[in-house]
């Protein structure tokens, strides 16, 4: 007599409970690593999720398709195991460990690439100590494998953006210290007359730290839920065109710079508040601010730029072409 054969939804729970862990991050979002990757966090559902890639895996190892039911039932199954596992921090795109002294940076490629970066240099990691997750806009970083002439890369850098040469040591340290996560971060200012190429600076000082997909940019976020929203896309947030800067504003990023609680709805919830403590490096570009207040300007760091001359001004298109070739 034959074995009644189990069905296909739990042999399909049977195999996504072994290859896969799951948990909630500091920020209440759920999350989960497979077994052979256990430094990539991936959301439990979606296309691209947990279950989407463990379902490809099963199909890859057995030639079987787990059905919508036996998808929808291990989603279901691993949310609520991840909401009662222990809180695990997990980065976006880079991490700073005070411990070791350490940076760790993921470079967004297919790979799965991480560096780590410390007083001596950085060398590729296999297994590094920490969890990234990964967003849709996030690009692969391009980054030189042969040695680099460090004053050839600085003299890159003074020639494609219109910023003073007693202000580069700032605009290194203001690159350095985005990277890392935990610390109390300054609110740059970018401004200058019209025409001085504040956008254009700071999307491409941005893209040599933490790429994206998409041109940044975009309006003030009106309100905690949009700013965690827009904190999720990137690891530095730009603010273009920012205006003059009201006491709520002010307040507001304040609160962004150096640490302070946003309280949205909790994920699979509708009532129950989740509070973050949210600090990200804000990158605001301006022509005229107006009287910045005392708690907002002591957070500020400003970077005046030079004024272009018309004659030597290249076009956007070239600009840009010279940007991507210098990056690596």
């Amino acid at each position: 007599q034959r074995e009644p054969q189990q069905p296909q939804a739990g042999r399909f729970l049977d195999f996504v409970i072994g290859k896969c862990e799951v948990f909630p991050a500091i920020d209440g979002r759920l999350y989960g690593v497979l077994s052979g990757q256990p430094h990539r966090a991936l959301p439990i559902g979606g296309a691209t999720g947990l279950v989407s890639e463990l379902a490809l895996k099963l199909h890859a190892e057995f030639l079987e398709w787990p059905a919508t039911k036996s998808r929808t039932e291990a989603v279901d199954y691993l949310t609520v195991r991840a909401a009662h596992a222990p809180v695990r921090p997990v980065a976006l795109r880079s991490t700073w460990s005070s411990d070791s002294c350490e940076l760790w940076l993921d470079l967004g490629d297919s790979d799965g690439t991480v560096i780590a970066v410390n007083s001596t240099g950085w060398e590729k990691v296999q297994g590094p100590p920490v969890v990234f997750r990964r967003v849709p806009t996030m690009a692969s970083m391009d980054i030189s494998l042969e040695s680099v002439d460090r004053a050839e890369a600085l003299r890159l850098l003074r020639s494609l953006v219109p910023v003073q040469d007693v202000d580069i040591p700032v605009l290194l340290a203001l690159l350095l210290v985005a990277w890392c996560d935990g610390v109390a971060q300054p609110i740059v200012l970018w401004s200058g007359p019209r025409d001085s190429g504040k956008t254009m600076t700071a999307r491409f000082l941005l893209s040599l730290i933490d790429p994206t997909t998409h041109n940044r940019g975009g309006g003030f976020p009106p309100n905690d839920p949009a700013w965690k929203a827009r904190a999720n896309t990137a690891r530095v947030v730009l603010v273009d065109n920012a205006g003059h800067i009201t006491r709520t504003m002010s307040d507001t990023l304040c609160r962004v710079s150096t640490g302070g609680e946003m309280t949205t709805k909790a994920l699979y919830t509708d009532d129950t508040p989740h509070v973050a403590d949210l600090i990200i490096p804000v990158w605001l570009t301006t022509v005229d601010t107006g009287v910045l207040l005392e708690d907002f300007a002591s957070r500020v760091v400003k970077m005046e730029l030079t004024p272009v001359d018309p004659e030597v001004r290249l076009a956007e298109t070239e600009l840009v072409r010279r940007q991507k070739e210098a990056a690596p």
